[in-house]
Order: C-alpha cells, then structure tokens, then sequence
C-alpha cells in the first residue's frame, strides 16, 4: 500500500503515462476506502467494545442475580426443612391431639351414662320416697286410729274403773264364799261318808 507522501505532485504528473496516472488514482481511491474501513472499524471497534462492556455489566449482574438466587435457594432450603420439621412436629402434636379428644369422648360417654343411670336411680329413689309417702301417710293415719282408739279406751277406763273395782270386790267374796261353800260341802260329805 501506498503511502499519501508517496503521491507524487503536480510537477512530477507531467511525466507520468497515462497508466500511470490511473495506477495513482487508484492507490488513491484505495487509499480513500481504507480510510473509510478504517474509520468504520474503528466505529465498529468501538460500538462493539461498548457493547462488550454492556455485555460485562449484564454478566456481573447475571452473577448478581444468580448470587441472590443461589442465596434464595439456600434460604428455600432452610425455610423448607423448617416447615418440614414443623410439619411432622404438627402431625405429632394432631396425633396427641386427637387421642386427648378420644379420652375426652370417652369421659363424656362416661359421664352421660352416669347421668343417665343417675338419673334411672333417682327416679328409683323418687318413686320409693313416694311409696314410703304413702306408706307412712297409711302408718300416721293408722297411729292415728290408734292413739285415738287409746284416747276413747283411757276415757272408757276412767269411767268404768270404779264399777270394775266394785265388780272385782264383789267377785272376791262371791269366790270367798263359794270356796267356804265348797269347803264346807266337802267337809260335810266327808263326814256324812264316815
């Protein structure tokens, strides 16, 4: 390639051929389109360099972003094995729950069938309270005839007592006499016999 201080001036044209001339328009017309080139890929050199330092700048942040990421799946880990555990811990602790809730359903059956057998002797007891009611109600009225029965008997007595004492002495010596009688019957016929 030829250098511009390589172009020969207008005084050296002259004596240069026809193909000469040509030969130089064309280094020049070459020279020209490097030029060009050179400033398009220097254009190119530079647009892509900024694209790589943009491309740099995304890569770090990719880094950024799978860094995080990688930290967010670290603590999804976690978190994840910590719910897991509390989980199973949950399972227990229903599992607890539920045999609590079993022996509570039992002591309720329990205690409603002590409430209803309660309630089976208390109408028992209810009933024989009503019948030892009754039966006493029977046994004040019987008392009752009864004491009323003494009353009358205690007032009869005061009456009749004296005429009974009168009865009883009179009674006295009619024995006393018919036993003298019999005595002296005895005696007699005794003496009757010999």
């Amino acid at each position: 390639m030829e250098d511009a201080n390589d172009v020969p001036n207008s005084t050296a044209q002259t004596n240069m051929s026809d193909d000469d001339y040509e030969h130089m328009i064309d280094a020049v017309r070459e020279l020209e389109e490097l030029k060009r080139t050179k400033l398009f890929l220097e254009s190119e050199n530079n647009r892509l360099k900024a694209q790589a330092n943009n491309l740099t700048g995304e890569l770090d942040g990719i880094d950024i972003a799978i860094s995080s990421a990688q930290a967010y799946m670290t603590s999804y880990e976690s978190r994840k094995k910590i719910c897991t555990d509390n989980i199973e811990k949950l399972n227990d602790r229903k599992e607890a729950l539920i045999n609590d809730i079993n022996a509570l359903l039992l002591k309720v059956t329990a205690a409603r069938e002590d409430r209803e057998s309660t309630a089976t002797i208390n109408e028992t007891l209810t009933n024989e309270l009503n019948e030892i009611v009754d039966e006493k109600s029977i046994v004040v009225n019987r008392l009752s005839a009864i004491s009323k029965g003494l009353k009358e008997i205690s007032v009869n007595k005061g009456q009749r007592l004296p005429n009974l004492k009168w009865y009883d002495a009179i009674l006295k010596k009619i024995y006393v006499e018919f036993v003298e009688a019999q005595n002296r019957m005895e005696v007699s016929m005794v003496l009757k016999k010999k």
